[in-house]
């Protein structure tokens, strides 16, 4: 059990080399670790770079002692063919682990660079999304869509219709497009989200549409009746997909950075 401590070390090297803040210092210090040393995305390679310094000190030590104990075999073996033969052995292995762990550097670089150049361990962050503000059946069809961030906040704005339209148009997207194409880039506006009536009638605060917009269902739905697409270089396939569900032409635009497409229950 004991042999396999020295794995401990590394382990906590690994599992905490993502904080750049913690400092570690060894309980039996050798190398740059004889003092305290920040935890960064080196410190494993570095770590086995001193166990492996360490090592070739301690076979060089080892070695020279069992070399110098196979030429005393052999100097007290008074003529003894097996002692003799003893002590040669005592001197080649001696030699040979010697051989060895000088030629260790090359030996590993020609099997493969990579086993002595130890890259930097990066993370990248996770950022923390809002929770889906939907029931359980929209959240299900929501996480079937494409989202610019947060978007798919707005998705129980959507009238049902609306969320069939984006279900079937994402199926067409799929085949057609890609499944990173049809980025839908708003719904209803994030300033309202489950108030759409702030954004109807003749006063409007500070609304991301303009005033009884289709994106507020346009006094025929208390929902949004209306879909932009922020990905326009696919302009061409999101209408496809669109005239494919149904959608008549004319309420398919590109307008500048997006796609807007409107149902047909929207007046103009």
């Amino acid at each position: 059990m004991k042999k396999y401590l020295f794995i401990i070390p590394i382990l906590f090297l690994t599992f905490t080399s993502i904080a750049s803040a913690i400092t570690y210092k060894a309980q039996v210090g050798f190398g740059s670790f004889k003092t305290e040393v920040t935890i960064d995305g080196n410190s494993i390679g570095r770590y086995i770079q001193e166990v492996y310094n360490y090592a070739v000190g301690a076979v060089g030590i080892l070695a020279t002692i069992t070399m110098m104990w196979g030429g005393v075999r052999w100097l007290t073996a008074g003529g003894n063919k097996e002692a003799v033969a003893d002590a040669q052995s005592w001197i080649k292995g001696s030699l040979t682990g010697l051989v060895l762990i000088m030629t260790s550097y090359l030996i590993l670089y020609t099997i493969n660079p990579d086993l002595i150049f130890f890259k930097t361990i990066s993370l990248s962050t996770i950022l923390k999304t809002q929770p889906l503000i939907v029931g359980e059946e929209s959240m299900v069809g929501a996480k079937k869509l494409k989202w610019q961030q947060n978007i798919q906040l707005q998705y129980n704005d959507a009238d049902a219709s609306l969320q069939s339209a984006l279900s079937c148009m994402r199926q067409d997207l799929n085949k057609n497009c890609g499944v990173n194409c049809g980025i839908i880039s708003s719904i209803s506006d994030s300033n309202h989200i489950g108030n759409l009536s702030a954004c109807t009638g003749t006063s409007c605060s500070n609304c991301a549409h303009s005033c009884n917009s289709c994106h507020y269902g346009r006094g025929v739905s208390s929902k949004s009746l209306a879909v932009d697409y922020g990905d326009e270089n696919n302009y061409d396939k999101i209408k496809n997909s669109a005239l494919a569900c149904g959608i008549s032409d004319s309420k398919i635009l590109l307008e500048g950075n997006h796609v807007h497409i409107s149902l047909n229950s929207c007046p103009n």
